[in-house]
């Protein structure tokens, strides 16, 4: 009897502490977190710049809007200096983070009209931090530049597009240290 009971006993206490060897098998609510973690990472906001705040070459604490409502400040310099196809590289700020690592191309992207004149449209869109952060601005542009003809921009405006979660910025590399040589005295 003593042993019956202990033996019952052994059993209550094994099934109780788990000790079998079956594996624990997520049900379908711990399926479907991972698939909302999942799709949280790969989630985006877009930020609006309004038109009319920004020049080709460079802005300057033009409002940053999500949803109608300014959340910060952006500001950029990529050192466009032609109305040609080309390759850009600069600095973007937004509030007081400056990213020193925005590359992108300044380019042609065919045309528009707006009170019956054709203007050519020149996107200027790029990454920064890290290449996580999408950017884009767009001007309507009528003329050229010297020449004698002048021209005439119109800021279109422009969208940020950046992850959930956008990392700190990284400072810029430092400068290489110069190294003396045998001919240096």
């Amino acid at each position: 009897m003593r042993t019956t009971a202990m033996f019952v006993f052994c059993v209550l206490l094994a099934a109780c502490s788990g000790g079998g060897s079956t594996t624990a098998v997520p049900g379908p609510q711990s399926m479907q977190t991972l698939a909302d973690m999942q799709a949280n990472a790969t989630a985006t906001k877009t930020y609006t710049i309004p038109a009319g705040k920004c020049a080709i070459p460079y802005c300057s604490n033009a409002p940053l809007l999500y949803q109608g409502k300014q959340v910060n400040t952006i500001g950029y310099t990529d050192g466009v200096t032609y109305f040609v196809n080309t390759n850009t590289a600069g600095t973007v700020t937004v509030g007081k983070r400056v990213f020193y690592d925005f590359t992108g191309t300044f380019t042609n992207t065919g045309t528009t009209t707006i009170g019956g004149l054709t203007y050519f449209v020149w996107t200027l869109a790029g990454k920064f931090s890290t290449g996580m952060d999408k950017f884009k601005e767009v001007f309507d542009v009528r003329g050229h530049s010297g020449r004698g003809g002048g021209n005439t921009i119109i800021n279109a405006g422009g969208t940020i597009v950046t992850p959930q979660v956008t990392p700190a910025p990284t400072p810029p590399p430092p400068s290489p240290t110069p190294v003396p040589t045998a001919t240096d005295s």
